[in-house]
């Protein structure tokens, strides 16, 4: 059917503004009641499981969200009792990290600085958030990795946050953007890696599903 429009909701929608007029004329118009009738049924049982899936997408957001908390949460707290066994070793000797089950910290060399970030991958979640992704060079323990964010193809880049991991999820993408741009530092106490900048672009696929393309170009401007 060369009217069939590329979008779900708008497939829906064109269905939906057909139910009247085929309802009143079904035979004028070579049908019959029985058909139409059928018609009625399915595009109403669209709109319904249309609206479902919605209304999962949405709680699975949140049940993303509220995971990501309690994992943060839990780290906290383990970070927390890490720290509170180092300070007993201080004046008690490493044998108690080994009642913690933990390993005694090895003697300190200098790492350098963190590489820059390379290999840079975004995978679209079903919920519309980025679980964003890339590999680094001289990762020793401490780095952070600084995550800046920019909407479209100009204005400034705005913080989203830090991780230890060279992973990130972003889930407060703004509803209908075409175009992220990220900014990426591998940061130490000992020093700072070089910027890296990965333009993530959507699009949709011939069956109506969301697409993600990404692509490196030279920081335009460094965050700070």
């Amino acid at each position: 059917m060369g009217l069939k429009p590329e979008t779900i909701v708008g497939q829906i929608e064109m269905c939906e503004q057909h139910v009247t007029p085929f309802t009143d004329n079904a035979v004028a118009i070579g049908s019959s009641a029985s058909v139409v009738a059928a018609f009625v049924t399915k595009t109403e049982a669209a709109r319904a499981a249309y609206t479902a899936q919605r209304d999962a997408v949405n709680a699975m957001k949140n049940a993303t969200i509220e995971m990501h908390l309690a994992l943060d949460a839990m780290w906290d707290s383990m970070s927390e009792i890490v720290k509170q066994v180092s300070a007993k070793a201080a004046s008690a000797g490493d044998g108690v990290y080994a009642l913690a089950s933990l390993p005694a910290p090895k003697t300190p060399g200098p790492a350098g600085n963190p590489g820059k970030p390379y290999k840079f991958k975004a995978t679209l979640m079903e919920d519309g958030s980025l679980d964003l992704g890339w590999k680094c060079t001289n990762p020793a323990p401490g780095t952070v990795y600084q995550v800046w964010r920019r909407i479209g193809g100009t204005g400034p880049f705005t913080y989203c946050g830090g991780t230890g991991n060279k992973s990130f999820l972003d889930s407060t993408i703004p509803a209908g953007s075409s175009a992220v741009t990220y900014q990426i530092q591998g940061v130490r106490p000992t020093g700072a890696g070089e910027w890296a900048q990965f333009n993530v672009n959507f699009g949709m696929s011939s069956s109506g599903s969301m697409t993600t393309s990404v692509t490196e170009s030279m920081p335009s401007k460094i965050a700070a």
